[in-house]
C-alpha cells in the first residue's frame, strides 16, 4: 500500500485507516515507548472493544505516532459533500485547512499557514462511514468528561444510515433509539445545522485516560 506523505508545518506525517496493532504501539519516542509487552497487550483488548477494523485513524510521523490533535483534526474532517474549513491553534499559531470532498472520499485538500502560504495537498485520505464511525465512537457519553459539549456514543449500526441527509425529524427521531430525547435532538440540529457549529471537543483515549482537544471549524455546503 503507497502512502503520500503529508507535509505540516515541516513534519512528514503518514495517514492509514486501520485498528491500533502491536507495531503501532511501539517505536521512539511514542507514547508507548516505555510500556511492558503485559501492559500494551492490555491497551490493544480495551481498544479493540471501542472499536471495530477501520473505525479508526491512526496517523504516524516517521513510523511512530504524531501528534495526538492531528488524529482528531483528520477524523473530524472526513465527511461527505462539504468544503471543511479548520483552524487549529498550537503554540500561539493559527493553521488554517481546507478540505474538497466528493460524495466517496477526499479528492484534495490545502493545508496553508497563518500567511496563507500552501503547505501541501493530500488526496484520498478515507471514506465518510469510516469517519463518521470514528467521529461518534470518539465522543463519548456526557458523564464520561468534565467538559461534556457535544458528546455522545453511539453503536456502530446507527452509522449504516445517512446521517447527513437525513430530515431532521427523522434523524431525531432515529437518534432517539440511542440517545435520551435531549441528546438526540441536540446531535439532530448540530448534523442539520452545521453551518451553526464552531467548536467541538475532540476526546481521544490513550493508557485507560480520556484527553480533549478542542477543534474550531466551519462546515459550507457545496
Amino acid at each position: 500500500m503507497n502512502i503520500e506523505p503529508l507535509m505540516l508545518s515541516s513534519k512528514e506525517v503518514y495517514v492509514l485507516t486501520g485498528i491500533f496493532d502491536y507495531e503501532t504501539m511501539i517505536g521512539i519516542e511514542n507514547p508507548f515507548e516505555n510500556w511492558l509487552d503485559e501492559e500494551i497487550g492490555k491497551e490493544l483488548d480495551i481498544m479493540y472493544d471501542h472499536w471495530r477494523e477501520k473505525e479508526l485513524l491512526i496517523i504516524k510521523e516517521d513510523e511512530i505516532f504524531c501528534d495526538q490533535q492531528l488524529v482528531e483534526y483528520f477524523s473530524i474532517c472526513l465527511t461527505t459533500g462539504f468544503v471543511i474549513e479548520v483552524q487549529i491553534n498550537k503554540n500561539n499559531t493559527t493553521e488554517k485547512n481546507v478540505f474538497y470532498f466528493t460524495d466517496k472520499k477526499v479528492i484534495h485538500n490545502t493545508i496553508t499557514d497563518v500567511n496563507g502560504e500552501k503547505q501541501c495537498r493530500f488526496r484520498e485520505c478515507g471514506i465518510p462511514e469510516v469517519a463518521w464511525q470514528f467521529i461518534y465512537q470518539a465522543l463519548q457519553s456526557k458523564n464520561t468528561f468534565s467538559r461534556s459539549n457535544y458528546t455522545f456514543k453511539l453503536p456502530c449500526s446507527v452509522y449504516e444510515k445517512d446521517l447527513l441527509n437525513q430530515p431532521k425529524n427523522n434523524l431525531s427521531e432515529l437518534l432517539g433509539y440511542y440517545l435520551d430525547d435531549d441528546d438526540a435532538k441536540e446531535l439532530a440540529n448540530i448534523i442539520c445545522d452545521r453551518e451553526e457549529l464552531n467548536t467541538v471537543k475532540a476526546h481521544y483515549y490513550i493508557k485507560d485516560s480520556w484527553y480533549t482537544d478542542s477543534i474550531q471549524f466551519v462546515y459550507s455546503q457545496n
